[in-house]
């Protein structure tokens, strides 16, 4: 499969907000972290970081997008995402599979640990649960 990346544009904004919300209201563990707090943070993040972030098209059609950045001298993937329409027919393979060839060495994510289908899908790519971080999510690591 063929995707082509390109940076995000201020335009979807909303669209990239509402699917990091609906991951944080369906997964996060609201008896370790306050939801608003946790809505907002990641409102701001996101706002504050809407242009390091990547879309991924296909056949010129936004599907999906990520946030791929350096914390500390590692590679860390956030806000992983393929959109509605395209989930399950390997777009999130390719794209994962596409990050991976940017990084050298390692690349780390955070993921929440009630997301059993996503956990599932990158231990299938390779990663390997490191360990528990912050308010019920869990580090992962690709080699």
């Amino acid at each position: 499969m063929e995707l082509t990346y390109r940076r995000a544009q201020l335009l979807e904004l909303s669209r990239i907000l509402a699917l990091c919300f609906e991951n944080v209201n369906h997964y996060a563990d609201f008896s370790r972290v306050d939801q608003s707090r946790a809505l907002s943070d990641v409102r701001r993040r996101v706002q504050k970081q809407i242009f390091n972030f990547t879309v991924a098209e296909k056949d010129g059609e936004a599907v999906g997008c990520y946030f791929l950045h350096n914390v500390n001298g590692r590679a860390e993937l956030e806000d992983f995402y393929v959109f509605g329409p395209y989930r399950g027919q390997g777009v999130g393979t390719q794209m994962l599979r596409d990050c991976q060839s940017k990084v050298n060495g390692a690349l780390w994510l955070r993921i929440f640990a009630g997301n059993v289908r996503a956990i599932g899908f990158y231990i299938r790519l390779g990663f390997h649960i490191r360990g528990e971080a912050e308010n019920g999510m869990l580090w992962m690591q690709c080699i």
